[in-house]
């Protein structure tokens, strides 16, 4: 088993799938790495995508119409964060910033309909 797999089968969305799924759709998730304070997506962006973090910290948040910066949630290791809009396909319902340092696996929409198949 790849090690992409391995990843998957610690998030609880895919421990449910098979080994052998895990291991196809391995194949075709992108590692990405990104540095802290860069914007992974804003509030209101296309929605076609989620990410598991694998290292660092992503925080997701809103803003007010005075532009209050309200924290919903920091994803940790291990956890994932973009499936709202990815599931529902609607834009994105809060912004995502880095923290720190963050490498993630990301997921596609299209990915996700491989595996189903």
């Amino acid at each position: 088993m790849s090690e992409t797999a391995k990843l998957l089968a610690d998030v609880p969305l895919f421990a449910l799938l098979s080994e052998d799924d895990r291991t196809v759709l391995s194949r075709h998730i992108d590692v990405e790495r990104h540095s802290a304070g860069q914007t992974l997506f804003d509030y209101g962006d296309p929605g076609d995508s989620m990410m598991v973090v694998v290292k660092g910290e992503v925080e997701l948040f809103v803003k007010n119409k005075t532009g209050e910066r309200t924290l919903l949630e920091t994803v940790t290791p291990g956890e994932f964060f973009g499936e709202i809009s990815l599931l529902d396909e609607g834009p994105r319902n809060a912004t995502a910033t880095c923290k720190s340092d963050v490498e993630g696996l990301v997921v596609s929409f299209a990915e996700l309909w491989l595996v189903a198949q």
